[in-house]
């Protein structure tokens, strides 16, 4: 077993709205990987035991967190994507874009009318 999953999963989750569950999901996929991505989101390709793994549902751990990994207002695009991926099941795949492979979540709108989900 990694024997650094406490520290690496600490610093991934630093800066997560919800700590706690972050700090959870990790240290699953660091003692089933032995490996944590770099960073506190994103670089999942650095691990891809950890970047493929599944709840009990089927879906991705950690989807919204590599999707917003680049937008500029991290923490509102996790939240929306949180959002979406819980009423889609679905997240598209990438930073950006590929919204076609996700059609409940490229169509969803905010009350304003504009697209929700990222």
């Amino acid at each position: 077993m990694y024997s650094d999953c406490g520290s690496k999963c600490g610093y991934r989750c630093s800066k997560a709205r919800r700590h706690n569950m972050c700090v959870r999901a990790c240290n699953t996929c660091c003692a089933r990987c032995d490996c944590v991505p770099p960073g506190t989101s994103g670089n999942r390709d650095v691990c891809p035991c950890y970047a493929n793994m599944k709840t009990h549902g089927g879906r991705l751990k950690c989807p919204c967190g590599y999707r917003c990994s680049k937008a500029r207002r991290h923490n509102m695009c996790v939240r929306a994507c949180n959002t979406c991926c819980a009423r889609c099941d679905c997240v598209p795949p990438g930073t950006s874009g590929n919204r076609d492979v996700c059609p409940c979540y490229a169509n969803m709108k905010t009350h304003g009318g504009r697209l929700k989900c990222p």
